[in-house]
């Protein structure tokens, strides 16, 4: 099995200028025809995907540069390089950030030990519905984590209580950093912008490339804008004896600010075994006994956290929330039909009449049939400042609309099936799929930014806790 995946996220940038639509519009589809031709997928305004490690990728790439010198265009991307081994000695926390449901907004710490405020994430816990490590700033693990770490019998792992601002009950989530700080790792990526390879052949960026090897050379002969994503790695005399510690960036290139969690693998496995960790959460880190070619290693710093009596204090703190009880996030359709008739007696202005009953009994067999109750009491309105449900007219043509957006993203496995029953103000649709989840999707890409359990538990956080 190779040891590296490289992957080549692609656009090709033609001559229309800002601002010349028409043109515009007439490159993307001339592009879009272009990736199609030479047996790619893409998504509705060019962008394409190539696996580096398949076969005839030399072919492809030759194929992008003639057609660029042809029309006198440009190619730019994301070049990234995957570490994949069989087996891995040392792995780190993956990173995903919160949703915009699960994060309230932010605390400042303000300790006397550190110039900077240690700043700490507020969340909605009952809104979490992946039981995985989050990352913002810290690492957030949630308690089952904290409870496997415990039958480790480890010490030098500190858990700093997050502040669990829901209305319900949730799995209690902590900021983690270990005590052991790794003293170097690399720089995940740099990159570069030219007009020409002769510009680039004088950059010091060009030197790195080379050492890098792979496809990078070649990439560099023809694309003008490149940004180059590498795999951490470490040096194996910089991994601390105990089996974890963490890495951290106030500034850099690639990770301004930022921090990873580092785990052996024996203790990964221990993790996983006391179910505080799914091997999903795990990413492999490339161990080394000298520096890679081309990668450049950069000393760490010490993270700025919570000391030891705040530390306790905040844990005080969460025995005192869950001691007080909190109501569990099990909402009835009973419920969210009785919130949604409160909120349109409070601004009737707001809502439209009820759908008739004729016109809900044609929709009880439909993919609308869980929206006929709440059809019953309003056929449109605005939930909140963030949601307004739409009429069924409308939920027609925006899930119309989307789905053919969706076809038209080629690289979004299986797209978003399901209906458009609400929609924001900055164009994000909220979805109902077959499944009964409700989603969140990005106006700006084929993103889930949030979602809720059921359709139930949407209505009463829209009108409730206002998105």
């Amino acid at each position: 099995m190779e040891l590296f995946r490289e992957e080549l996220s692609w656009i090709l940038d033609g001559k229309a200028r800002i601002g010349q639509w028409e043109a515009k519009e007439k490159e993307i589809q001339e592009n879009i025809v272009f990736v199609h031709s030479i047996g790619l997928k893409c998504d509705c305004v060019g962008w394409s995907v190539l696996d580096l490690n398949r076969d005839g990728s030399e072919i492809i790439l030759d194929q992008i540069e003639a057609f660029c010198r042809e029309k006198g265009w440009k190619a730019r991307g994301w070049y990234t390089r995957s570490y994949i081994p069989d087996t891995a000695e040392w792995y780190c926390l993956r990173k995903r950030i919160f949703k915009e449901n699960e994060r309230i907004d932010c605390e400042k710490i303000y300790l006397p030990e550190n110039e900077s405020p240690v700043i700490l994430p507020r969340i909605r816990a009952c809104s979490i519905l992946e039981s995985a490590p989050i990352w913002d700033k810290y690492y957030c693990v949630p308690d089952r984590f904290q409870k496997a770490w415990q039958k480790t019998g480890l010490d030098g792992m500190r858990f700093c209580w997050l502040t669990d601002a829901g209305k319900y009950q949730g799995e209690q989530y902590f900021a983690i950093a270990p005590q052991h700080r790794i003293c170097r790792t690399n720089e995940l990526g740099f990159s570069y912008k030219v007009d020409s390879f002769q510009e680039l052949k004088q950059r010091p960026e060009y030197g790195q490339i080379l050492k890098l090897r792979g496809w990078l050379p070649r990439l560099a002969e023809f694309f003008y804008d490149l940004h180059v994503s590498l795999p951490l790695s470490c040096l194996r005399a910089d991994l601390p004896s105990e089996g974890f510690g963490y890495t951290y960036y106030p500034w850099t290139y690639s990770r301004a600010g930022q921090s990873e969690v580092l785990l052996r693998a024996d203790l990964a496995e221990e993790l996983i075994a006391a179910r505080g960790l799914t091997r999903s959460a795990l990413e492999p880190v490339l161990v080394c006994d000298k520096p890679v070619p081309g990668f450049q290693y950069r000393e760490t710093e010490t993270i700025p956290f919570p000391n030891d009596a705040l530390l306790k204090k905040r844990m005080t703190s969460c025995f005192v929330l869950l001691a007080k009880g909190r109501p569990v996030k099990e909402l009835s359709e009973k419920d969210a039909l009785r919130l949604l008739r409160a909120q349109m007696k409070k601004n009737p202005e707001s809502f439209g009449k009820a759908m008739s009953k004729k016109q809900r009994e044609a929709l009880s067999a439909k993919e609308h049939a869980s929206l006929v109750p709440y059809y019953a009491i309003c056929s449109h309105g605005i939930l909140s400042n963030e949601y307004t449900l739409l009429s069924y007219e409308s939920s027609l043509l925006e899930t119309a609309r989307f789905q053919a957006e969706m076809r038209s993203e080629e690289l979004v496995e299986g797209g978003f099936p399901g209906v458009v029953f609400a929609k924001c103000p900055d164009g994000d649709c909220v979805i109902l799929s077959p499944e009964g989840m409700v989603l969140r999707i990005s106006h700006e890409g084929p993103e889930v930014l949030c979602q809720w359990k059921s359709l139930p538990q949407f209505i009463a956080n829209a009108i409730e806790e206002n998105g």
